[in-house]
């Protein structure tokens, strides 16, 4: 898995292949974030610390690298 956040453009890759491209200051974006309910600082950050989070069930991370790209 690959996450590249260049701005407040972001793309999600697995295996390889695109799966999710969003704008984290996009009217759509914006929208889902109020529907969710979350706080209403979420995804304003452009540095800080990572999350890493499961959902109930086992769990691993291995590998886990953070660049900077310049």
């Amino acid at each position: 898995m690959r996450i590249v956040a260049r701005g407040s453009h972001v793309e999600h890759w697995m295996n390889g292949q695109k799966i999710a491209e969003f704008d984290c200051e996009s009217d759509d974006f914006l929208e889902r974030v109020r529907a969710s309910g979350r706080s209403p600082g979420f995804a304003k950050a452009r540095s800080g610390r990572i999350v890493l989070q499961d959902h109930g069930g086992l769990v691993a991370f291995r590998k886990i690298r953070i660049r900077r790209l310049e």
